[in-house]
């Protein structure tokens, strides 16, 4: 047996960040079962020496400061339709949702409170109350419901400056087309349960004009600013308007937006109207590391039809590092990463392809692959967006279902599509899906491993740069030592059971929180083994079985058998490592047991003896001598 069996903790749940659907049991589809390259997204479990999976289990109420998380849990899109996905699992779809007010050919923007419920929604020219009547001062907003990616909005960061405060939101706007209007934002303020309303004095306050139909959102790397980014429309190389040659990264911090962007001049010109190229999706990773943007044109075979994919620095706002993943399919509209981020999904609006690039690949442009749609009847695909219950989300257009990958970090057909399968209770699917602050997909995780009897050596995994602080409570509150502010922290159990493990880690205004249920092993117990014998001498006994199977521990055993003359001075029997052993003939009484290995604790635990009795060989002796 590996000697890794011997020392694992023994987790009893699949593990999940406190309130992160995204980190449900889909993790562990055997397609998907790694030490998560969503160490940012997905939860850290150590697979090192000695180590077995970690696994946790969800609890219901989250903590206030990972209440972000919960704000992308309730989608409004399309025509009418909606999705709750506050209890979404891989194994178990969205529920539908039939009572939104709202029309969103393409894009949408959502906000849902800590809880998951909705705030608000929009289509960029009318936002929608929790109660899905038109909010307060809520229309002729600047953006357009015919824009790509939709309006984008955003919690201020630092708001409510007060407990129980009103909370005020950002709602950045887009036209259409590289319209009139460009980008702008206003402000809602929401009292705690009322319906709240857009701010007049802020409203459709302008940045700039000129812009595509992108926009994606991402913390900054403090943890508690967030970036909005852009891409300029036009033919313009100075300023920032009509700047199809740049990204442009507007900074929001506690004291509102910085009006002047972060300006990067990289990649292809966007300022064909003739082919549409306004069009397409832009996304930003969760962790602020990576930007794809999908360039639309009418034109199949157009070489200004491309993917591209940069660095992004969630310091500085910049963007870096082009790279062109594929061209010349014409219609491309949405990307997405995979939860590890080493996948990158595109789609071509029609004729309707899938395709998947390998980010980890030497030659990812040679990584394309076409995943599979099963379409029956060709229907066009749109904008994409990954999902809190780990599945990346499809827009078909004009249907009455959306599809949805199932398995996006496995490579090719494994990711597994499904084109139809979710129905959207009669309403229909536009172009778009909601579009929000792809930070809210962060997770922290934990993980650890035994290095001791009753001693777990823990390690935090989390999105964090730098964080600030880190709060362990190790559910042991008869320890001297029952919480710890390092990241790796060493604990030793009171006795071996069941506890909670809680961490929070945060930096400034950031913050993420998870719990995990762990099985401490104690000691192993050892069973029995068959009973005593006695056979004559050059005899084999019977097989010694196991007549009562090992137990407790870790619930993985190592196995070895011993024998003795005496009952007293015990030796190893080389090779006799299996659960029973048959002994080869014997010419003396000898004496066996078994011994157990589970762990760290009283290793080598010992069943009680059996002996092998052996009769004296039987001597002919001697008769008088022969006689006439």
């Amino acid at each position: 047996m590996s000697a890794a069996l011997s020392h694992p903790v023994l987790f009893t749940a699949t593990t999940r960040s406190r309130t992160a659907q995204a980190a449900r049991a889909s993790r562990w589809h055997p397609s998907r079962r790694r030490p998560t390259g969503w160490l940012l997204l997905l939860l850290l479990l150590l697979l090192l020496s000695g180590v077995a999976p970690a696994a946790f289990a969800q609890t219901t109420t989250p903590p206030e400061c990972s209440q972000d998380e919960k704000f992308i849990n309730t989608w409004y899109f399309g025509y009418r339709a909606g999705l709750d996905l506050n209890q979404a699992t891989d194994s178990i779809l969205p529920t539908v949702l039939t009572n939104s007010r709202m029309v969103a050919p393409a894009g949408s923007g959502i906000m849902a409170d800590g809880t998951g419920n909705i705030l608000f929604y929009t289509n960029g020219d009318t936002v929608w109350s929790r109660n899905h009547s038109v909010m307060l001062n809520g229309t002729g907003l600047g953006g357009n419901r015919l824009t790509t990616d939709g309006p984008l909005a955003i919690k201020m960061p630092g708001s409510p400056t007060t407990a129980g405060g009103p909370t005020s939101y950002l709602l950045f706007t887009q036209d259409a087309q590289g319209g009139p209007k460009g980008l702008s934002y206003s402000e809602i303020v929401i009292p705690t349960g009322q319906q709240g309303s857009v701010t007049l004095v802020t409203k459709n306050t302008p940045l700039t004009q000129g812009t595509t139909e992108k926009m994606t959102g991402v913390l900054h790397k403090n943890g508690c600013d967030i970036w909005i980014i852009v891409h300029g429309w036009g033919t313009a190389t100075s300023g920032t308007a009509n700047r199809g040659d740049s990204f442009l990264a507007y900074r929001v911090t506690t004291t509102g937006v910085q009006t002047t962007p972060v300006i990067s001049t990289i990649g292809a010109v966007h300022s064909s109207a003739t082919t549409q190229g306004y069009r397409g999706q832009m996304k930003v990773s969760p962790d602020g590391s990576q930007l794809a943007v999908a360039r639309y044109s009418t034109v199949l075979g157009d070489s200004s039809s491309t993917i591209e994919l940069f660095a992004f620095d969630a310091a500085t706002g910049m963007v870096s590092g082009r790279k062109a993943i594929d061209a010349k399919a014409g219609r491309y509209y949405g990307v997405e990463f995979s939860p590890s981020r080493s996948r990158l999904y595109a789609t071509v609006m029609s004729p309707p392809q899938l395709l998947q690039y390998d980010l980890s690949a030497t030659n990812i442009p040679a990584s394309k692959q076409d995943i599979p749609l099963k379409q029956t009847t060709p229907v066009n695909l749109g904008s994409m967006q990954a999902a809190p219950d780990g599945k990346i989300y499809v827009a078909r257009e004009n249907q009455p279902a959306l599809g949805f990958i199932a398995h996006p970090d496995s490579l090719g057909a494994k990711a597994t599509y499904a084109d139809d399968s979710l129905q959207l209770g009669g309403r229909r699917s536009g172009l778009g899906l909601p579009n929000f602050n792809q930070s809210s997909l962060l997770r922290v995780g934990l993980g650890g491993e035994s290095t001791g009897c009753l001693e777990i050596t823990f390690q935090a995994g989390s999105p964090i740069p730098n964080p600030e602080s880190y709060a362990w409570n190790f559910g042991d509150p008869t320890s001297s030592s029952n919480t710890s502010s390092v990241a790796n922290p060493v604990h030793v159990f009171t006795a071996p059971g069941t506890y909670t493990i809680t961490l929070r880690i945060t930096n400034f205004c950031f913050c993420r929180e998870t719990q995990a249920t762990i099985v401490v092993p104690g000691p192993p117990t050892p069973g029995s083994i068959g009973a005593s014998q006695t056979v004559c001498a050059g005899t084999p006994p019977a097989p010694l079985t196991s007549t009562a199977p090992a137990g407790a521990g870790t619930g993985q055993f190592a196995y070895q058998w011993q024998s003795s003359p005496d009952n007293t001075t015990w030796t190893d029997i080389n090779g006799a490592t299996a659960p029973t052993y048959a002994p080869a003939a014997l010419t003396t009484t000898t004496y066996f047991r078994r011994v157990v290995t589970s762990g760290f604790c009283a290793p080598r635990t010992p069943t009680a003896s059996v002996a092998i009795t052996v009769l004296p060989a039987l001597t002919a002796g001697s008769i008088a001598a022969d006689q006439t």
